[in-house]
């Protein structure tokens, strides 16, 4: 019995091990006793996407690339895939940043990615695993959506 158990728990822990190194996951980290009570007791971990500006795409876009940069934007806070999504104001490098709830930073990406924005080269994306007090009350709101 003891042998079956412990077969049991060394094969849980590969399979772990596996699904860590082919999928990047937002963990929360470990915090140690003596610093929780410094650390919020609500933190959860998110991934942080980043839209930065391609160097190459100096003039300005057309509305409707604009346009469907929203419409990508709308659609994945909708769907409760990005909590939190805005631009950047200085004109820099960095056009805006989205935090997202989903699974695996590989998912976060493909969103990113999935932005028109992002598809004609106009921005490039990157995602980092963060630790942030729950999300979960933020609320972003949309004017009624216009009739197709």
């Amino acid at each position: 019995m003891k042998a079956a158990f412990l077969g049991l728990i060394i094969a849980l822990a590969s399979a772990t091990m596996v699904a860590q190194t082919t999928t990047a996951t937002a963990a929360a980290p470990e915090v140690p006793a003596s610093m929780r009570p410094f650390v919020p007791t609500n933190m959860k971990p998110y991934f942080l996407g980043l839209y930065l500006r391609a160097a190459e795409a100096a003039d300005s876009p057309s509305p409707e690339a604009i346009q469907g940069h929203l419409a990508h934007l709308r659609a994945e806070v909708e769907a409760g895939k990005m909590l939190i999504v805005g631009p950047a104001l200085d004109r820099g490098t960095l056009g805006g940043i989205a935090v997202m709830a989903v699974s695996t930073a590989e998912e976060a990406k493909q969103i990113l990615d999935d932005d028109p924005m992002v598809k004609t080269g106009r921005m490039k994306s990157e995602v980092h695993p963060v630790w942030l007090p729950d999300l979960s009350a933020v609320q972003v709101i949309y004017s009624k959506a216009p009739a197709q």
